[in-house]
């Protein structure tokens, strides 16, 4: 984790408003400490696969940003990365006011690649590699990183599957329903999108989507409602014709 704060000289917009690419910075540093820490190189930088600045960050402001490993490759290291503001400025109660946030707001969100070349990979190989590695591949690797000794492997004839697969049930991942309703709920209250995605934590974007579809079938059940063909009130039956004699 690094912990800054953001000075009058990293502002670059009218009104103490600082890039994303200072955000971004940052997270090419936390990503070296985790390369070093696995590996014992910087490594190297070699894309971002999505970047979200999600709320404004401003000269004065204290940031955490932390990351980490989510997988390994036999020389890639991807990785996830989250800066949050701990620290805000108070302008409107004096020059040099400032407090400490009840709740770290999440001001951007991204994930990444990383290489370490194998010759520079003084460490030794991940978990999953030793596990695999011969005896030769860990010896070359150093000391500490022989092949690690696998207990027997649980298999069975799961729902549908076949002979060899571990027994166990799927975890389902959370379906954006839930939230979907949540946005549509205090929309219907009157919350603007913005209020929205600031008292949920989610993205505008995805706010902006969601009550922009639910708009749309909003108005379609109306004008449907509008086309739809009213029953007339049935007129009085007349007197009834006097028989003739």
């Amino acid at each position: 984790m690094i912990r800054l704060r953001v000075s009058e000289a990293d502002a670059h917009y009218g009104g103490g408003l600082v890039a994303g690419a200072f955000v971004m910075g940052i997270f090419g540093d936390v990503a070296t400490e985790l390369l070093i820490r696995r590996d014992g190189d910087e490594g190297l930088f070699v894309a971002y696969d999505t970047v979200e600045f999600v709320a404004p960050v401003n000269a004065g402001d204290y940031l955490e940003v932390t990351g980490r490993i989510v997988g390994e490759g036999r020389t890639s290291r991807r990785m996830e990365f989250e800066a949050r503001k701990v620290i805000a400025p108070r302008p409107d109660l004096g020059p040099s006011a400032a407090e400490i946030l009840a709740t770290p707001v999440l001001v951007a969100r991204a994930t990444g690649t990383c290489v370490v070349p194998a010759d520079k990979q003084r460490l030794g190989l991940s978990r999953t590699r030793r596990a695999k590695a011969g005896p030769a591949e860990a010896a070359e690797a150093g000391p500490g990183t022989g092949p690690v000794k696998a207990g027997p492997a649980k298999t069975g004839r799961g729902r549908g599957g076949r002979r060899g697969r571990k027994v166990g049930r799927r975890t389902r991942r959370p379906r954006e329903d839930n939230k979907s309703e949540t946005f549509r709920k205090l929309f219907d209250e009157g919350k603007s999108m913005a209020e929205i995605a600031k008292m949920t934590g989610a993205n505008y974007g995805f706010v902006y989507g969601v009550i922009r579809r639910h708009m749309a079938k909003a108005g379609a059940r109306k004008a449907a409602a509008e086309k739809e063909p009213r029953a007339e009130p049935a007129e009085p039956a007349g007197p009834e014709p006097e028989p003739k004699a």
